[in-house]
């Protein structure tokens, strides 16, 4: 292998093929090879395509996808170099792999259309490249279909939970507005029991035989501690319908989320 790596450079590049298709372990020793041979023959579009196929091929079946989406971003750098030195239409094809797997399904498809239409007719595998450039632009062709069905799931889904949240507003709104008619009720009837229940204590009062500055004395007092209690009152009770209003919202929330 050293000999080869130093006397013949181009003879490490097709050793690399030759491992092309092969399983994991036979990629990552093509993978070394390819390195090797790119770093001794650079610049050359053969070499440089060949080790963006094995970056490619390994990020295919690679389960870790940080490592994944690196090596496919410097094969696209290294098929860019391969292409602008010299556009085959077998690189258009490894771009387009690349690009499908990166998501970049617009620039897949424009790269697999590419290389159908460059692709030398005179190469004795002509038609089975063809077949696999068809393939795999029915293989995009699909990738699209799948997103564009999922972006308009996503929407409807999207679409449904604003209709379901509108409803609940108003009734939240209405809930409020009720339990606020209900303080007011209970704070006004709370009112007028407290004036009956002055009156009736200055009667009172004024029978057990107090003079008229005592009984307002006493009339007083006892108002403002009724008062005191009515506000306090009401304050709590304001307090525990927003609780139990937020308790309620959260219940549905959280229903509608499992």
């Amino acid at each position: 292998m050293k000999d080869l790596e130093q006397n013949y450079p181009i003879l490490l590049h097709l050793y690399a093929i030759t491992f092309r298709g092969g399983e994991p372990a036979e990629l990552r020793r093509g993978l070394r090879a390819a390195e090797q041979a790119y770093a001794r023959l650079r610049p050359n579009a053969g070499a440089a395509h060949d080790l963006a196929a094995f970056l490619m091929d390994l990020a295919y079946i690679e389960d870790d996808e940080e490592i994944a989406s690196r090596n496919l971003q410097r094969a696209l750098g290294l098929i860019d170099e391969a292409i602008q030195e010299e556009p085959r239409g077998r690189f258009y094809y490894t771009r387009g792999r690349i690009n499908r797997k990166l998501g970049n399904l617009e620039a897949a498809k424009s790269d697999l259309e590419i290389a159908i239409e460059t692709e030398d007719p005179s190469t004795i595998d002509y038609r089975h490249r063809i077949t696999e450039y068809i393939l795999e632009s029915s293989l995009v062709d699909a990738d699209r279909a799948t997103q564009h069905f999922q972006r308009r799931a996503e929407a409807a889904i999207d679409q449904s939970e604003e209709r379901i949240a509108k409803p609940e507003t108003r009734v939240n709104e209405a809930n409020e507005k009720f339990a606020g008619t209900q303080l007011q009720i209970i704070s006004t009837l709370a009112f007028f029991a407290s004036i009956l229940a002055l009156i009736q204590f200055a009667a009172l009062t004024l029978g057990k035989g107090y003079n008229l500055t005592q009984a307002l004395i006493l009339v007083a007092v006892l108002g403002f501690m009724l008062f005191s209690a009515i506000i306090i009152g009401s304050l709590i009770l304001r307090q525990g319908v927003k609780v139990q209003g937020n308790t309620s919202n959260r219940h549905r929330r959280n229903g509608r989320n499992t």
